[in-house]
């Protein structure tokens, strides 16, 4: 469910009107965040590591109200009562063959986990890997956050591509190598958003919020 913004109101119309003319609206930071509890418990009890992190990224995005705005083609700005995903799942092989797939935000953590791994079941086929997403951007069904995980990288900063000139339709969050400093895990994470809607105040609050349900007993199962 959507709503469309009267931007003869908004608070935030100003900031519409001003980013919009940017080549790139978006304001990205990275931040490493401690993941120490879900290590150990993925570590001792076997859990899926992914699961928890892309989970804790959608609790997180969806109680930020700034996260969940959309501008439209036609410049029009939407406000969404729910975000889902849109993630990079690896296939396999030997040249990182991937496929973006859509994966809704499910509150209950064990029914989330449970159609994830459903739609992680995928085969190493000549399908076009960007067809979901592609068919987003077509029908603007922009209800999504574009996830993307790099396990083998611990990047300290990141510049996301974007599909068209005034930035992406949805923020853009990608996650990076776990490592281990002493007793602690942290893990890199970039936030891209598009800056009409989000400041740094609300990507801090998000970073804070992925660090807490990442680490929250509570999504173990």
């Amino acid at each position: 469910m959507k709503t469309q913004i009267n931007l003869k109101t908004w608070p935030r119309r100003h900031n519409v009107a001003f980013f919009s003319t940017f080549k790139n609206p978006f304001i990205t930071i990275t931040k490493s965040i401690d993941c120490t509890l879900a290590m150990q418990r993925n570590n001792t009890e076997k859990t899926s590591f992914f699961s928890c992190s892309l989970y804790a990224i959608l609790k997180a995005v969806n109680e930020i109200e700034e996260f969940k705005y959309r501008i439209d083609k036609e410049d029009k700005v939407f406000l969404f009562s729910e975000i889902h995903a849109m993630a990079v799942m690896a296939i396999g092989g030997d040249n990182g063959e991937f496929k973006i797939v859509r994966i809704p935000y499910i509150q209950d953590y064990a029914l989330f986990c449970e159609t994830l791994k459903k739609l992680s079941n995928l085969e190493n086929d000549e399908a076009d890997p960007f067809e979901d997403e592609s068919k987003h951007l077509e029908s603007e069904t922009l209800d999504v956050v574009m996830v993307s995980a790099m396990p083998f990288l611990d990047f300290t900063s990141i510049t996301p591509a974007q599909e068209n000139k005034n930035g992406s339709s949805f923020p853009l969050i990608s996650v990076g190598k776990v490592t281990q400093v002493n007793n602690h895990y942290r893990m890199p994470v970039a936030i891209s958003a598009h800056h009409a809607f989000v400041d740094g105040f609300h990507i801090a609050k998000c970073f804070d919020n992925i660090e807490k349900y990442i680490n929250e007993k509570a999504i173990s199962i």
